[in-house]
C-alpha cells in the first residue's frame, strides 16, 4: 500500500475527542493511512466548534483527509445563501435566518457569524463531493479477494444510477435503505459486471429503530452503536453523539478499512461502557453471541477463489 490504506469514517457530529482517538488508533496501524469521512461532521455533538476548526485545517479534496457531503453540510450551504440575502437588506425587519440545528448558535458563541469567517466554511463544505466510487481488491485475513466496487455516500447510493444526476445527489444526502442492496439491483448489476458491489453509507445510525427493526429476526444482524451490515452494504454511523444519553449501547465513532475490511474504534467496548457493567453484559448477551451473517456472507463472496497473500 504505497499511499497507505483507506479508512472510511462514519458520521462525526461534533465528537472531536472520539475523532482524535480514532485517528490515533489508525495511525498506530498505518502512519500513511488515508481517510474518507462520510459527511455530517457538524451539529448534534458536544464539540462542533473543535471539529469545525480541525476540518478547516486538515480536510482537502486531494489530501490525507477527505470528506463527502452530508445533509448537515448541505443545510449550511443552503442557509448561507439565505443569510447573505438577508445581509443585503438595508432595513432588516426580519430576524436573521437560523440554521436547522445548533450550528448557528456555535457561530454566535465564537464570533463567527460574519462573511469573512463563513466563506472558508462554505468553500470547504461546497468542495465535498456527493459520492465516490472506488475499485479495490481487498486482502482479508491474509487472502487476496476478488475486485470490489465500493459505492460510497453519506445517505445512500443508487448503484444503477449515474453518479452525477440530481436524483442520485438527493439520495446521496438523504436516502436510506436499511435492508441493503436489493436482489433486483444485484441481479441487474451482475448483468454488466463481475465486480462485487458494496454500498458504504452513514446517515442512518445503527442504534436507530428504523435500522434495527429491518432485520430484527435475524440472529447476529444487529450490534447497535457499532458498524452495521446488510446485504452488500456497510452502515458506518454508530450514533457516537448519543453516547451521553443512550447508555445501553456503545454509540461508537467507527472506521472501516477498505483494504482489509477491518473495523477500528476509538476505544474498546468495555472502555466505552465502563459506566455500567450491567449494560455491557446485557449488550454482549443480546448482540455479540453470533457473527453478523451479512458481514460473513460479504467476506465469503470477496474471498471466493481468493489467493493467500503473505502479510508483512
Amino acid at each position: 500500500h504505497e499511499k497507505g490504506r483507506l479508512f472510511v469514517v462514519g458520521d462525526i457530529h461534533g465528537c472531536y475527542d472520539d475523532l482524535m482517538r480514532l485517528i490515533d488508533e489508525i495511525e498506530h496501524r498505518d502512519k500513511d493511512a488515508r481517510y474518507l469521512f462520510l459527511g455530517d461532521l457538524i451539529d448534534r455533538g458536544p464539540q462542533v466548534y473543535e471539529v469545525l476548526q480541525w476540518s478547516l485545517s486538515n480536510i482537502s479534496s486531494d489530501g490525507k483527509f477527505q470528506s463527502l457531503r452530508g445533509n448537515h453540510e448541505e443545510n449550511i450551504i443552503r442557509w448561507y445563501a439565505k443569510w447573505k440575502e438577508w445581509q443585503k437588506n438595508t432595513v432588516r425587519t426580519l430576524q436573521s435566518p437560523e440554521t436547522k440545528y445548533m450550528f448557528h448558535q456555535v457561530l454566535l458563541e465564537h464570533d463567527m457569524l460574519k462573511e469573512e469567517t463563513l466563506e472558508p466554511i462554505i468553500k470547504l463544505f461546497s468542495s465535498f463531493p456527493y459520492n465516490k466510487d472506488i475499485l479495490m481488491t481487498p486482502v482479508v485475513d491474509g487472502m487476496q479477494g476478488n475486485v470490489v466496487h465500493y459505492f460510497i455516500a453519506h445517505g445512500w447510493y443508487l448503484i444503477l444510477e449515474n453518479k452525477d444526476t440530481e436524483k442520485q445527489h438527493w439520495v446521496n444526502l438523504n436516502g436510506r435503505s436499511c435492508d441493503g442492496i436489493s436482489m433486483r439491483e444485484l441481479d441487474r448489476y451482475r448483468e454488466d459486471s463481475d465486480e462485487i458491489p458494496i454500498v458504504i453509507c452513514g446517515h442512518t445510525p445503527t442504534i436507530s429503530s428504523i435500522y434495527t427493526s429491518s432485520k430484527s429476526g435475524v440472529e447476529g444482524a444487529n450490534a447497535p452503536g457499532m458498524i452495521g451490515y446488510r446485504p452488500h452494504t456497510v452502515f458506518a454511523d454508530g450514533g457516537c453523539w448519543r453516547q451521553y444519553d443512550v447508555l445501553e449501547y456503545p454509540c461508537m465513532l467507527g472506521a472501516l478499512c477498505l483494504d482489509t475490511l477491518e473495523e477500528i474504534y476509538p476505544c474498546s467496548l468495555s472502555q466505552r461502557m465502563e459506566h455500567c457493567n450491567e449494560h455491557l453484559m446485557e449488550y454482549s448477551r443480546n448482540f455479540l453471541q453470533a457473527e453478523n451473517p451479512y458481514r460473513k456472507a460479504l467476506i465469503e463472496k470477496i474471498l471466493t477463489k481468493g489467493e493467500h497473500i503473505e502479510m508483512h
